[in-house]
């Protein structure tokens, strides 16, 4: 939690490459540590959101776009279809790919 917070401040600061690295960090620690939620807990989930985010704001789409592809189909797994979690993971999805015309 405390370095997802140090990646949002970190970027608003307009150090994009260093959130990118903070987010990073942040999202490996929910994927490898089960009280953060491990592989497929919701917090994994948010925090994939986050680093695919901040992937985006230094133009690697690529990543960016499996990781907000992952992150939503995950939730949906989770969480179900009408969780507000799930439906913003679906709508920065699909943000995405309109911003970057991906498919």
């Amino acid at each position: 939690q405390a370095r997802s917070t140090l990646a949002q401040a970190v970027r608003l600061q307009g150090n994009t490459a260093e959130a990118v690295e903070h987010f990073r960090i942040a999202y490996t620690l929910c994927v490898e540590t089960p009280a953060l939620g491990g592989p497929d807990g919701p917090n994994t989930f948010a925090a994939a959101t986050n680093y695919a985010s901040a992937l985006q704001d230094v133009g690697r789409n690529s990543e960016a776009g499996a990781l907000f592809r992952d992150a939503a189909k995950g939730l949906h797994r989770t969480l179900g279809e009408e969780h507000p979690n799930t439906r913003g993971a679906f709508s920065l999805y699909e943000r995405f790919k309109k911003e970057t015309g991906s498919k």
